[in-house]
């Protein structure tokens, strides 16, 4: 079996040519994406579990104001009806 020499890590992909030269290429990755952090209401339940409401347009607990849906916030806070 014949050894082949180690290649630095500047290149992430080898190939050989039908001459039998070694042809390194760098192949661009894309970083992966950032996701958006959603603000979570941090009332935790009876059962121990963190309220889901996150402030979507589709849920109905409203925005997340000082750490609280509409449904938890402290009663300092005024309910908008």
């Amino acid at each position: 079996m014949e050894e082949t020499p180690v290649i630095e890590l500047k290149h992430n992909q080898v190939d050989y040519a039908e001459e039998g030269k070694v042809i390194l290429e760098t192949i661009q990755e894309d970083p992966p994406k950032e996701k958006k952090e959603r603000n979570r209401c941090q009332f935790i339940k009876g059962n121990g579990k963190q309220c889901r409401q996150t402030g979507k347009e589709s849920q109905s607990g409203g925005p997340i104001i000082d750490g609280y849906c509409r449904y938890h916030r402290p009663e300092t806070i005024l309910k908008p009806n």
